[in-house]
């Protein structure tokens, strides 16, 4: 979805990369899903697009099972610092609402 949305406001990666202050190697690797989307880059993706991140996320794809999304969850957790865990936690109560 991020991919959509950054054509849709004109952007190259490299010049979204550079308003989200972020490599635009990197922006492509989450575009093409070889790298995974950290919750500090999708927070900042989400800046740089003036969207919210849940507008980010593309709900509509074929759904993993419930162990893989707990271990994904886990991963993201585990490699994000402790203000990156209050923003997940504000993402996800802000989702459940």
């Amino acid at each position: 979805m991020a991919k959509e949305l950054r054509k849709k406001k004109g952007l190259t990666q490299a010049q979204l990369g550079s308003e989200a202050d972020m490599n635009d190697k990197y922006i492509s690797e989450i575009e093409r899903g070889s790298s995974k989307l950290t919750v500090n880059a999708l927070n900042k993706i989400a800046l740089a697009l003036k969207v919210s991140a849940k507008d980010i996320l593309d709900f509509d794809t074929t759904t993993p099972t419930r162990k893989e999304l707990e271990e994904d969850l886990a991963w993201m957790i585990q490699k994000t610092s402790d203000e990156q865990v209050v923003f997940l936690h504000k993402l996800v109560s802000e989702i459940l609402k």
